[in-house]
């Protein structure tokens, strides 16, 4: 959704206490909000409302954009209660009109590199550099499609995949910061977005010709039902400008963001040969590729699948560094026995 920060949503015209009240809420987005905010609670999630950043409008002026829903999950460690893994949902709400069916094009080939949920660890002492296996499984359930089309045509994907995609290196950024100014306490980070809306969704089958398309006589013969499916694509000119600005922001937001970011890399040792800056980078581009498209009826149970697949994943976090404050309230990065998370 596009709006100023702490606005009251607009309900559209002619919602006063003529019959059309009940179409107009619906409309609005509101009611698939709470219910979507309730549904996240009762996951243990908390709720923390819209997220909201700045950027550019197609006129170049600086506007405050939000996204519908921001809430995390968080997996604390037993061996200190201070620190946790979370999970990040950003979550763009569509509601749509009853009888509505997205259709969405299969990947022709599957394209590596471009997981749904992203991981958030170059700040931090510990990180995932291996055992990434039941984020992949998660990834590979589901359907990969590059493509949407609405019926009736409309602009919920479009709408909703553009204000996804723009969050995401703003919300990364953000997190980021956090890492940076409380070391120690926040671990690795997984973000998940989702774009949620009322109509069903449907994958375009393999193999067809135009001529079954005109004989088809409904959704079925040409596309399969899907409660879920991964839309992957990649960023354009002004996507990649605008993640590769917040990716620089982020190294000039302190003076010792990148030294910290180079004295952990260098203990992690995972084998790469770029710099950090340049991984850093390549995450900022990444993270806007792929998002997580659902239908909410079945919103709970792929919430459910998703904090499964991350929990899974808990026991392969290894601890790396450790932090310590100085007098003068520096942050020293100081090397510990690479171990896995007691």
């Amino acid at each position: 959704m596009t709006k100023q920060s702490h606005k009251a949503k607009t309900l559209p015209s002619g919602s006063g206490d003529d019959k059309k009240w009940k179409s107009n809420l619906l409309k609005s987005g509101l009611p698939l909000e709470s219910v979507a905010a309730r549904m996240l609670h009762a996951r243990k999630c908390q709720v923390l409302g819209e997220f909201t950043y700045m950027r550019q409008d197609e006129n170049r002026i600086d506007k405050s954009f939000s996204i519908d829903l921001f809430a995390h999950y968080g997996f604390k460690w037993p061996y200190h209660r201070a620190k946790k893994s979370r999970i990040i949902f950003l979550i763009e709400c569509k509601y749509i009109h009853p009888g509505s069916q997205w259709f969405f094009s299969p990947q022709v080939s599957y394209l590596g590199g471009h997981d749904v949920i992203s991981v958030l660890d170059h700040l931090t002492a510990s990180s995932l550099i291996r055992g990434h296996a039941p984020l992949t499984a998660f990834n590979r359930s589901l359907p990969w499609c590059f493509k949407g089309a609405e019926s009736p045509e409309g602009l919920g994907i479009e709408k909703g995949g553009k204000q996804l995609r723009y969050a995401l290196p703003a919300l990364a950024r953000q997190l980021m910061v956090n890492q940076f100014e409380s070391p120690g306490d926040i671990e690795p980070m997984f973000i998940v977005p989702i774009l949620l809306t009322t109509a069903k969704l449907f994958v375009l089958k393999a193999g067809l010709s135009l001529k079954h398309y005109h004989a088809a006589k409904k959704e079925s013969d040409v596309a399969k039902n899907t409660p879920a499916l991964l839309w992957s694509q990649s960023p354009d000119e002004g996507l990649e400008s605008f993640a590769l600005q917040k990716a620089g922001s982020l190294l000039l937001f302190n003076a010792t963001v990148v030294s910290r970011l180079e004295e952990l890399h260098a203990l992690r040792k995972f084998g790469g040969t770029q710099t950090p800056r340049w991984y850093l980078e390549v995450l900022f581009r990444q993270i806007t590729r792929s998002i997580l498209v659902v239908n909410f009826d079945n919103f709970d149970k792929v919430l459910g699948k998703i904090i499964h697949a991350v929990s899974q994943v808990q026991d392969s976090i290894k601890v790396h560094a450790r932090f310590k404050r100085q007098d003068d309230g520096t942050i020293v990065v100081l090397p510990t026995s690479c171990r896995k998370r007691a």
